[in-house]
């Protein structure tokens, strides 16, 4: 190869490059939805720049965003799919990926759960072939359509609790092995082990899931967050 070839091969490498950097960052920054409620601290660490933000209501959220929460803290996000998440203290998860496009029926969703507490209300879109959201833990995947659902996500173990629909749970380790969890059982999945068969859930502990998060995730906890308040304001019990 002359010396002019060899300039002008250098010369495509770099211009190349200078258009795949511009595409990964707008990769990264592709919003998927925002933070809509805050109590106490947690913060946002953005990929694009590694950035770490205070979270605040209203503040967008992006693809590859990590989102975590401290102590006696807890953070609501909403998706531009209609999905609730509200985070517990000490939780951490990772938008690892997401498509929504409506227009073409597709919706395409992996959320990273590496530890703590969460509640999420999963809005029902299309159909399975072109529709999956899952969320994943140290120990299992979980994937959901159309639920409501909570996980206590440890570093051995993942509790899986669905509220309302139907959740399928797996030990990625055992990918065969999978379990359908139904409206208002648990199952638990331990490192090492596949998913143990559904229980009903307690109802102490179906109690401590609505009362623990702070932030209204379903329609039935909007009304009874509006009659609880009506109630606080008449003279009388």
């Amino acid at each position: 190869m002359g010396e002019k070839m060899k300039i002008l091969f250098l010369r495509k490498i770099v211009l190349i490059g200078l258009v795949l950097i511009p595409c990964t960052s707008l990769l990264a920054q592709t919003k998927v939805g925002k933070v809509d409620n805050v109590v106490g601290e947690a913060v946002i660490v953005h990929e694009a720049g590694n950035k770490k933000e205070k979270a605040t209501a209203g503040e967008p959220l992006f693809l590859k965003d990590r989102v975590e929460t401290k102590k006696e803290s807890s953070v609501q996000l909403g998706f531009k799919d209609g999905t609730s998440i509200v985070l517990r203290e000490k939780t951490k998860i990772v938008v690892s990926e997401f498509l929504f496009d409506p227009a073409k029926k597709e919706r395409q969703t992996i959320l990273d759960v590496t530890s703590g507490k969460l509640k999420a209300v999963v809005s029902k879109t299309f159909n399975k072939k072109t529709s999956k959201t899952e969320f994943k833990t140290p120990t299992a995947t979980v994937g959901v359509r159309g639920t409501e659902l909570a996980l206590d996500v440890g570093k051995k173990k993942t509790t899986v609790y669905c509220l309302k629909g139907l959740v399928s749970t797996l030990n990625p380790l055992m990918p065969l092995k999978e379990m359908l969890v139904g409206a208002n059982q648990y199952s638990d999945v331990e490192e090492g082990a596949s998913p143990s068969s559904p229980l009903p859930i307690p109802k102490q502990i179906l109690e401590g899931i609505e009362s623990q998060f702070g932030f209204p995730t379903s329609v039935e906890s909007l009304k009874q967050k509006g009659l609880d308040s009506l109630k606080s304001r008449l003279p009388f019990p």
